[in-house]
């Protein structure tokens, strides 16, 4: 379980550089063609892009985990997250909520580390609150813990038509 919560926390380090892609590459765009993020078919497709990142990256995890952990891979990312949003309400309070990304010092650390959902939320237009912040931090495991879920039923699947397959031709021999 500890090294597919290291894997998470590498796969979401690599999503926190989409992220950052993402925006420069999205401000370069708009400012050359002069497209706005008023288009709802570019708001799904950004969205639907992170959702399916870490949904990919849920299926590259290790099997050799028991089955009931399946959905705490994202168990890492949430504790830092936790720690880093705890970081910046300390420094602001509720003032936090009020402010925008990466605006303060304080709350720096949290946006940065969390910013393919805070990418998300700017992109639908969500101001995000405490409830939002939890949903945050608990996304990206979720969403890993579905694409790992996913992986283990089709391996389990292909490895009982293995068995099946050879037995039927010890019985047929």
């Amino acid at each position: 379980m500890i090294k597919n919560n290291i894997r998470a926390l590498i796969y979401h380090i690599l999503m926190i550089f989409l992220a950052t892609l993402i925006l420069f590459g999205f401000k370069k765009i708009s400012d050359v063609l002069d497209i706005k993020l008023n288009n709802i078919i570019v708001k799904l497709i950004i969205v639907a892009l992170f959702f399916f990142a870490y949904y990919y990256f849920g299926k590259l995890m290790s099997l050799r985990i028991n089955p009931k952990y399946d959905f705490l891979n994202g168990l890492i990312i949430a504790g830092l997250g936790l720690l880093l949003f705890m970081f910046g309400y300390l420094g602001l309070g509720s003032e936090m909520f009020n402010i925008e990304l990466i605006a303060s010092l304080w709350k720096m650390p949290f946006d940065i580390f969390m910013s393919p959902v805070l990418v998300c939320y700017t992109v639908l237009g969500i101001k995000y609150n405490l409830l939002l912040v939890i949903l945050a931090l608990l996304l990206p495991g979720i969403i890993m813990g579905f694409g790992f879920r996913k992986r283990r039923i089709k391996v389990n699947k292909i490895r009982r038509r293995r068995k099946i397959k050879s037995m039927n031709m010890n019985t047929n021999q």
